[in-house]
């Protein structure tokens, strides 16, 4: 197989939308002719989002409402010689075209696609002619108008969104409500192949060693066989497969006894290598290379717990949702890789990539690193009903689950987030989600019941999460939770005394980063400058809520709560406050508090009238004897202590009560029976809280899509 990529691309923004009419895919319209009508095409230098090759401001800014305004125009002219036209089959690819493509080459439709985070490909064999060559793709992102009536004031959720893409029009000071990425992103580039091709991928793999194989096939001829190994991690071979090559493929094979891949606060996160070959004549011609995991992930579910099964064991999830940037198909891996070592550092074991789909290598190093994923669709809130628009949007989904469904990491499907739950702030308010669910018009039923059908005949090896947010629902589960928070200026995050939850999948509370970086955005300056003074008493809520939060769901350890996802790791723009690290990767105050309580082994505190009752936290499946020492300082008098205890596996421990009374200082370290700190914690003004920040969560800036905190 040879590659060839193709670099020299031109745009034009189709303001009059007569591009189509006057037919200039076929590369033979004049521009100076019609210059009322449109512009030339603009030569660039890559492939990426136009909003971050044209505009200075790409993450906030009214004039970034026009990029999606209008479709957009890419020509790219190419040489092809008669070696490459020789081949028996020639494929145009793309890594990612956000959102909708039509591709025309030589004048002739090619084909269409319709996603963000898929790559796709055509067969060209017969559209590419020897010389000069005009390829033509137009790319659309339109903003969505329809609104659900009565509902204008609350327009970021109510919003019926007809592209299958997530957050983009989610404008609760997430994404900034003139973003819409849109263009044509990564590499695109002819395969050439003088012998079968083998796309479409679908590879499976559980804890027993079956390992199922799908693949299509283009190119095939009567002598095209398949040959594939599997080898372990020092490169023995494990098993071990040959078919003839068909149009469509299905091959199993299993694995005696493998070893299962693992979180990585749990065992090994173990890989085996998969290479497949195209033969033809005892000759090998194209060869692919994939990884997988072994391994069963399940879910328990009842009116009482919800807990996550990873080869047989529950595991305790430490979770962090993640999704770094608004434009997401041009992270490099550099940047993937330092947020997942930080993550791991700070004591995570579980990602929920939120309202959206990273790329590849993301999942790869998820993989590698030993962490689970729950992989969220782009469903989020409302959508259309109509069977046309439906008929368009199920296949997106279908792509992403066929794309991801090989990674071990990716452990559960989220199908819809926060479906219909905007109800009960406009027309609905009163009513109770059962009863919102239940209503015709119903996300949560309608595109719901849809979308566990599509999962459970794609992918029954996984569990799912059907609507995230609703803890009563026998497919669901989990519960979201913003007291003291976005819940309103009113609530406490103390509020979540006495209550319980069976799985967090959202807590959280914005806080801005470094006023260093902040600052040296001069839109920005003056929504800042008012509070500058007040930043760190935000960061220091951020800390303490976090904090609260995190040891108030590890003391309630499978009584009955199995985990937490707090939301979220970083902030995905400058604007956006969400993270424990800002927008340009430094951390923010708030980071201690998952450094603290965070760890597969914590060690925690809770006042017991005038005492404190130390608490040790086993996540690990490993028991172990450790020394219990505590620092106390209170009104400059100090005092220390230490004493034995045993760990066991997957615990909580209520250890023993010291005497610490509220206000003081107390620091909390444990030891292992060598002296190594395995985990320690600290409070300052022990277990005083503060009181909801002001002008939280009530005060936005819609215009630059930022929290002002006033």
């Amino acid at each position: 197989m040879k590659r060839i990529e193709l670099d020299r691309w031109s745009v034009m923004q189709d303001v009059l939308l007569q591009g189509l009419p006057m037919h200039i895919f076929e590369d033979g319209t004049d521009f100076g002719e019609y210059t009322h009508l449109m512009s030339d095409f603009i030569e660039i230098d890559h492939l990426g989002y136009l909003q971050k090759i044209f505009s200075s401001t790409p993450y906030f800014g009214r004039e970034l409402r026009l990029f999606n305004a209008y479709p957009w125009w890419y020509r790219c002219r190419f040489e092809a010689d008669e070696v490459l036209c020789s081949n028996r089959l020639l494929r145009l690819c793309f890594t990612s075209a956000d959102y909708r493509a039509s591709v025309y080459l030589n004048g002739q439709h090619i084909g269409t696609h319709e996603g963000y985070s898929s790559s796709f490909s055509f067969d060209v064999t017969s559209a590419i002619h020897v010389g000069m060559n005009a390829l033509y793709v137009m790319v659309e992102a339109p903003w969505d108008q329809e609104i659900s009536p009565g509902s204008q004031a609350m327009r970021c959720f109510s919003v019926r969104r007809r592209m299958v893409k997530g957050t983009y029009e989610h404008g609760d000071g997430f994404i900034q409500r003139d973003v819409n990425p849109i263009g044509l992103v990564g590499p695109v580039f002819i395969e050439a192949y003088d012998s079968a091709a083998l796309s479409d991928w679908r590879i499976d793999a559980d804890g027993s060693g079956f390992l199922r194989l799908r693949f299509h096939a283009d190119g095939i001829s009567d002598i095209s066989y398949a040959t594939g190994t599997v080898t372990d991690k020092e490169g023995r071979i494990a098993g071990t497969f040959s078919a003839a090559v068909k149009a469509e493929n299905d091959i199993a094979i299993h694995i005696p006894d493998p070893h299962l891949w693992s979180v990585w606060d749990h065992g090994e996160p173990y890989l085996y290598g998969l290479h497949v070959e195209v033969q033809e004549g005892g000759n090998a011609s194209v060869q692919y290379d994939f990884r997988v995991g072994f391994r069963d992930a399940g879910m328990i579910r009842t009116s009482a717990r919800t807990e996550f099964i990873l080869n047989g064991t529950r595991i305790f999830l430490r979770g962090t949702s993640y999704f770094p940037d608004v434009y997401t198909q041009d992270i490099p891996r550099e940047r993937y890789l330092r947020d997942l070592r930080r993550m791991k550092e700070a004591g995570f074991n579980a990602i929920r990539v939120h309202v959206h789909v990273e790329q590849d290598m993301f999942y790869d190093l998820c993989d590698e690193m030993g962490f689970i994923v729950f992989q969220d669709s782009d469903f989020s809130w409302n959508h259309p009903s109509d069977p046309e628009w439906l008929a368009s949007a199920f296949p997106v989904f279908d792509a992403m689950v066929m794309k991801l469904c090989r990674h071990p990491s990716v452990s559960c499907w989220i199908l819809l987030n926060e479906p219909d739950k905007w109800k009960t702030l406009v027309e609905a308010f009163g009513k109770s989600l059962d009863e919102i669910a239940a209503s015709a018009d119903s996300i949560t039923t309608g595109i719901g019941k849809e979308l566990v059908r599509r999962i459970r005949y794609l992918d029954p090896s996984r569990p799912y999460i059907r609507a995230s947010y609703a803890e009563d629902d026998p497919e669901s589960g989990d519960s979201h939770n913003y007291l003291g928070s976005l819940r309103g200026q009113e609530t406490q995050y103390t509020d979540i005394d006495g209550s319980s939850e069976k799985l967090n999948t959202e807590f959280g509370m914005d806080a801005p980063g470094s006023l260093s970086n902040l600052l040296g955005i001069p839109e920005l300056v003056h929504l800042l400058k008012p509070i500058e003074n007040e930043v760190p008493r935000i960061q220091e809520y951020q800390y303490k809520l976090l904090k609260y939060y995190i040891e108030h769901y590890r003391k309630q350890k499978y009584r009955p709560c199995s985990g937490y996802f707090q939301f979220m790791f970083i902030d995905l723009c400058p604007q956006s406050f969400y993270g424990v690290y800002d927008w340009w990767g430094d951390p923010k105050p708030s980071l201690r508090a998952i450094h603290e309580s965070n760890g597969p082994i914590a060690i925690m505190g809770q006042p017991k009238g005038n005492k404190t009752e130390v608490i040790v936290v086993n996540d690990t499946p490993d028991p172990f004897e450790a020394i219990v020492e505590w620092r106390i300082s209170d009104g400059g008098i100090e005092s220390t202590g230490s004493y034995q205890c045993h760990c066991l596996s997957d615990s909580l421990m209520r250890t023993a009560l010291i005497p610490a009374a509220k206000g003081c200082g107390l620091d909390l370290i444990l030891r292992n029976a060598d002296g190594t700190i395995i985990a320690r914690n600290h409070y300052d003004n022990a277990f005083v809280e503060m009181r909801h920040i002001k002008g939280h969560p009530l005060r936005m800036d819609n215009e630059y899509g930022m929290r002002t905190f006033r």
